[in-house]
């Protein structure tokens, strides 16, 4: 199991995987976690019986350092159990006398939450940037083609 946590300008991307090994047979797997408020979030079973998910936690003011996650496995059966990530980043006690797994949210980048300016100078140079200019080859082609043309 691992999580990855990508920043973009307004939100991040979190990234849960979880091993075939891991998965323990179970049909399906929910993400459970704080971000939403606990609702269950269906996981991609993939061929290779792997699962995994993307979720996007949204940049605003209820936007946490740390966040706290589960997942609830539907086994063959249809019993339910819950585990946490074995490779989580950390662990932190939860109500129920257990832990729950959590990731935390980088520092926010400065280059993706304010615009890029771009230098005064680097605009100016491109304002003046002069006309492309004919190289010698292409101007001998064009008096040819004007000559042909008189005749």
């Amino acid at each position: 199991m691992s999580t990855t946590v990508k920043e973009f300008k307004d939100k991040y991307k979190v990234t849960f995987k979880i091993s075939v090994e891991a998965a323990q047979g179970a049909n399906e797997i929910n993400l459970l976690c704080d971000h939403n408020s606990w609702d269950p979030i269906i996981m991609t079973k993939n061929k290779n019986g792997t699962f995994s998910v993307t979720v996007d936690v949204n940049k605003d003011d209820n936007l946490k350092k740390t966040y706290q996650y589960r997942y609830q496995y539907i086994m063959p059966d249809n019993s339910e159990k819950y585990d946490n990530d074995w490779e989580a980043e950390l662990y932190v006690p939860n109500p129920f006398n257990g832990d729950n797994s959590a990731f935390t949210i980088p520092e926010p980048s400065a280059e993706l939450s304010e615009p890029k300016a771009k230098p005064a100078a680097e605009t100016k140079a491109k304002a003046a940037k002069p006309k492309a200019v004919k190289t010698a080859a292409k101007a001998t082609k064009t008096a040819k083609s004007a000559a042909a043309k008189k005749k």
